[in-house]
C-alpha cells in the first residue's frame, strides 16, 4: 500500500456507495477494502475510538500509508447543515481533552467547519453544549482518534462527514447493541426497532438521510482519490 491513503469509518453503510466494486482484502470483524487502482484502502470496525484504532491498524498492515482520512456519518450541531448533505471538515476537536487537529481539504471545499469527537452518541442538549463549548458544527465519535494517529505518524489528514441527523434529533439508544470494542449488532437493533412502531417514522427519516449523506461523501471524495495532490493543506 506504499503511497496509498487509508479511509477509516465506523460502519459499512457509511462507505457503501464509495467502495462499491472495491476488492475485500480483510474481514469480517475488521473490514478492509482496496480501491481498484490501489490509491486507497478503506477500513471499518465499529463505533468509537477503540474501533477506529482497530480499523487503522488493519488498514496500515497492508503497507505504509501516504495520508489518512476520517469518513462517516456525523450529527449536525449547526441547524444550517442539513441532514443528507456531506461536508469537508477543517478542524477536529477531541472533546475528552480539547486537543485540536487541523484537517486538509480540496480547493473549493467551502467554509471551514469544526467537528468535535464526543464520548458517546449525543442527545439534543449535549449537542447544544458541544457547539457552545467547542465552537463545533458537527459531532461524531471517531475522527479525533484518526486525526491523532495521523499526527503521530506525520501523515496528512482529511475529514469528510455526511450529516445523518440534526441538532434536535434524539437518536435511538444504541448501548444495548454495542460491544465494549465498538462492534455494532445491527440485526439485533433492527429486531428491537421492529417492536417499536412509534419510532418508525424517525428511524426511516434517519435511514433516508444517512443513505443520501453516504452518496454525498462518495461524490465528493471519489474523484479525489486519483489526484496525487490530495490531500493538501488548506490555502
Amino acid at each position: 500500500m506504499a503511497g496509498a491513503g487509508i479511509l477509516v469509518a465506523a460502519l459499512p453503510g457509511e462507505l457503501g456507495p464509495l467502495t462499491r466494486g472495491w476488492r475485500r482484502v480483510r474481514g469480517p470483524r475488521v473490514e478492509v477494502r482496496r480501491e481498484p487502482s490501489g490509491a486507497a484502502y478503506a477500513a471499518w470496525a465499529g463505533m468509537g475510538p477503540v474501533a477506529a484504532d482497530r480499523a487503522w491498524t488493519a488498514a496500515s498492515a497492508e503497507g505504509e500509508p501516504r495520508w489518512a482520512a476520517s469518513l462517516g456519518w456525523a450529527g449536525a450541531l449547526d441547524p444550517e447543515l442539513e441532514p443528507g448533505r456531506a461536508f469537508w471538515v477543517s478542524e477536529v476537536v477531541d472533546a475528552r481533552d480539547g486537543t485540536r487537529y487541523p484537517a486538509c481539504a480540496p480547493p473549493g471545499a467551502g467554509r471551514g467547519l469544526v467537528l468535535v469527537s464526543a464520548a458517546g452518541v449525543a442527545a439534543p442538549r449535549e449537542k447544544a453544549r458541544l457547539r457552545r463549548d467547542h465552537g463545533a458544527h458537527l459531532v461524531d465519535l471517531e475522527a479525533a482518534t484518526v486525526a491523532r494517529l495521523a499526527r503521530e505518524r506525520g501523515l496528512p489528514f482529511a475529514c469528510l462527514k455526511g450529516v445523518s441527523d440534526g441538532p434536535e434529533t434524539a437518536l435511538p439508544d444504541l448501548g444495548p447493541h454495542l460491544d465494549p470494542d465498538g462492534s455494532f449488532h445491527a440485526a439485533a437493533f433492527a429486531a428491537r426497532a421492529a417492536l417499536a412502531p412509534w419510532a418508525w417514522p424517525g428511524l426511516l427519516r434517519l435511514a433516508r438521510d444517512s443513505r443520501e449523506a453516504a452518496r454525498g461523501m462518495a461524490r465528493l471524495l471519489g474523484p479525489k482519490l486519483a489526484d496525487p495532490a490530495f490531500p493538501a493543506p488548506r490555502s
